[in-house]
């Protein structure tokens, strides 16, 4: 089942990324934060389904969410939602899956990549307003120009003594971390068995950071993925 939403609101984050907000028109949403919503619309006389992580949590009265997306080259559905305007409709669903915070008095670490980050950081919002502990926010990027909230991030941090921000970039030489983010999980943390770990990205980074939670002790119901990347790395 989906619902009717309007595009009231489009503005560039970075080279490639987008931000669309959209109203609901004869519905409202509640959702927890980092579930997913699915687009749906026509190319070519195939209908096309794609899942986003609403950027925010339902607002104006639960009608009202935003969404961040990515432009690649040659896909379908980044393509298409960048050649909207304000005022085009677009069907979508009510958000639901599998990552959204379980325990609000342990630890926290999001691990993300690429446009990952979407559901990390509605999940880390919330986690600052209501969690008990410290929160470890890791992100990986190809470039500085493609990092996506940065500018919240850093303010996140810089107002929270329990936040820690790490980013590494894998394309571009910089004053910061380099190379693979999953790979600084072990230099920056300890206990890890007391901790719990949302993580979302390309597939190869979510299996390499489930195995080395694993090779940590971290027990499988304390580590929280969309669940079908590891499906994608064996196809």
């Amino acid at each position: 089942m989906t619902d009717t939403a309007e595009f009231v609101s489009i503005h560039r984050m970075t080279p490639k990324v987008k931000q669309f907000q959209l109203k609901l028109i004869d519905s409202s949403w509640d959702f927890k934060p980092g579930q997913h919503t699915v687009i749906h619309f026509d190319r070519d006389g195939k209908q096309v389904n794609r899942p986003y992580t609403p950027t925010s949590l339902p607002f104006n009265s639960g009608k009202e969410f935003t969404l961040a997306i990515k432009r690649y080259g040659d896909g379908n559905a980044s393509l298409y939602m960048h050649n909207r305007e304000v005022g085009d409709n677009i069907e979508v669903e009510e958000p639901h899956g599998n990552l959204y915070l379980r325990n609000f008095d342990r630890d926290v670490v999001f691990v993300s990549t690429g446009t990952g980050i979407t559901p990390m950081v509605t999940m880390l919002k919330h986690y600052i307003k209501e969690g008990r502990g410290k929160a470890y926010f890791f992100y990986g990027e190809k470039t500085q120009e493609n990092i996506m909230y940065r500018e919240t991030l850093d303010q996140l941090e810089a107002e929270n003594k329990d936040l820690k921000v790490y980013y590494s970039l894998s394309d571009e030489e910089w004053k910061g971390m380099e190379g693979h983010i999953q790979e600084y999980i072990p230099k920056k943390l300890e206990r890890f068995g007391e901790k719990d770990f949302y993580v979302c990205g390309v597939p190869q980074m979510v299996v390499q950071t489930e195995e080395l939670l694993k090779e940590k002790g971290v027990e499988p119901g304390r580590v929280f993925t969309e669940g079908w990347e590891r499906d994608a790395v064996e196809d």
